[in-house]
C-alpha cells in the first residue's frame, strides 16, 4: 500500500543524520498521525492486503526452478519494508522454498538502491561467486555489478 516510502531520512533537530531502510512500523508511526487510523490496525491490513495480492513472476520461478535442480545456494535479498516473517510466509505461498537465506534491507539498514545490501552479502559469503538475479535496471543490475557482482535482468 505504501510503496513510496523506502527509505527515510534521519532529522534530529533541523539536521539530516542520514538515511536508512525503513520498517512498516516506522512508517505507520509516522502515517497513523496524519491518517487517524491506529498503527495497529493499519499494519495489519497492509500485510494482510499484501500477502493476498503478491504472487510470483513465472519466469523467475522457472529461473530459481532451474538453480534450485543445480543444487545451487540461494540468496534472496530484498528492498522492503515489511517484516521478514512476512515475507518468508508470501514467499512460501507463492512456491519459493530451498533458499539458505532472506535479507531484507529493513533488518540490515542496507539495500540494493544503495549498494550497501549487496557489500552485507559479499560479507556473509566471503570467496563466493555470486550472480544476481532481478528485474530493477537500476537496484538489480547496475548497482550489483558496482559493487563487482554479476547481474542478470529478468
Amino acid at each position: 500500500l505504501i510503496r513510496f516510502w523506502n527509505k527515510f531520512s534521519v532529522i534530529v533537530g533541523g539536521d539530516t543524520v542520514g538515511d536508512y531502510e525503513v520498517t512498516l512500523s516506522e512508517i505507520w508511526e509516522e502515517l497513523s498521525a496524519v491518517i487517524h487510523i491506529p498503527a495497529e490496525d493499519g499494519m495489519r491490513a497492509e500485510i494482510e492486503v499484501e500477502e493476498r495480492l503478491c504472487k510470483a513472476i513465472s519466469e523467475m520461478q522457472i529461473v530459481w526452478n532451474r538453480l534450485l535442480a543445480q543444487k545451487k545456494r540461494l540468496v534472496i535479498l530484498t528492498d522492503m519494508y515489511l517484516p521478514q516473517e512476512v515475507l518468508e510466509q508470501i514467499l512460501a505461498h507463492n512456491g519459493y522454498a530451498g533458499y539458505e537465506r532472506l535479507m531484507v534491507s529493513n533488518t540490515y539498514r542496507k539495500s540494493k538502491a544503495d549498494g550497501s545490501l549487496y557489500e552485507e552479502l559479499k560479507a556473509a559469503y566471503p570467496g563466493s561467486r555470486i550472480i544476481h538475479v532481478g528485474d530493477d535496471p537500476v537496484s538489480d543490475v547496475r548497482n550489483a555489478k558496482r559493487h563487482g557482482i554479476t547481474a542478470i535482468r529478468i
